[in-house]
Parts: C-alpha cells; structure tokens; sequence
C-alpha cells in the first residue's frame, strides 16, 4: 500500500491489489497531515559532540602523517628488498570505510611491482600469510620507529594489536 501527498495535505492511499484496480478509496481519506519527524536542535548539538571512537563500536582512527609514510618509503621491500618503495596500507588492519584508506600507522615497505601485486589478491591476509611475514607486526615496528617518545601519537599502536580474519 503506498501514500500519496495530494496538495491540500490529504493523504489517500492506493493500492493496487484492492478492488478496484488501484483506484482512490474514499473510506482511506485522512485530513490529518503525518506527524513531524525532525528531531529537536538540541538532540542535533549532542550528537555533534560525541566522540565516536569511544563508543563500544566506534569508528576507528584513521591518522595521516606524511612523515611516517616517507620514512616506510624509504625502506627496503618486505619481500625481495629492493629500492625505492612505495608505502602500502594493509587493507585488512581496520574496518573497510567508502573512500578511506586505513591509518597511515598501517603501512609497510613493498617496491611496485609486489605493491601492485598485492593490489590484485582478493584475500591480501592470505597473501601476506603465503609469504610467512607477519605485516601487521613490521608496520607496528615502523610506526614505533617513526614516532619514539610521541604519547599522543601512540593510540594506533595499541590499534596494531588486532587479529587477522578471513571474512
């Protein structure tokens, strides 16, 4: 059954398996316009002050710092250990989020070709656990590397610690 707004805030209610056909049915008619479905400013102004990564499935941090990602640039591929590299974001480290790279405290050392190589598996958790590399440890290692004595900056290395699913 679907609603119909009609300019005079009439609703009048259709539906196309009723007798009829579809057509207007009088005994539907209500003069009442629906109820208001915003919510009031005050519960806008609260929501805007919640800090999401404290709620118990808040959102993760994802930390830019172009710093730490030249710094794994300048390291030796994790796999053959040439030179230059590019900074590759471990997909699997965080939750998936449209348009978002993981933290920048996710990242290891790939030259371009295992970069675009790992860029081409669908499951990269298994690709790193085919080559016996523990990524998630190496990037933790670099973060720690680039960031010594950083309180604020130590967050995401707690975050390191996550288990590597499958799903």
């Amino acid at each position: 059954m679907t609603a119909v707004r009609v300019p005079d805030a009439t609703m009048i209610l259709h539906s196309p398996h009723a007798e009829g056909d579809g057509q207007h049915r009088p005994d539907l008619i209500s003069n009442k316009a629906p109820p208001e479905t915003t919510a009031p400013a005050a519960l806008d102004v609260l929501a805007a002050d919640i800090d999401e990564s404290l709620l118990t499935l808040g959102k993760p941090k994802r930390l830019r710092d172009k710093a730490h990602l030249r710094f794994v640039a300048h390291q030796p591929c994790l796999i053959c250990g040439r030179q230059p590299s590019d900074p590759h974001h471990l997909r699997f480290a965080q939750p998936r989020a449209l348009g978002l790279k993981v933290s920048d405290a996710f990242t290891v050392p790939l030259c371009r070709g295992h970069h675009r190589q790992v860029h081409q598996t669908g499951n990269e958790a298994a690709w790193w656990e085919d080559l016996d590399i523990n990524a998630l440890e190496i990037a933790k290692g670099l973060w720690e590397q680039s960031h010594p004595n950083k309180s604020s900056m130590q967050e995401p290395v707690n975050e390191l610690n996550v288990t590597v699913s499958n799903g």
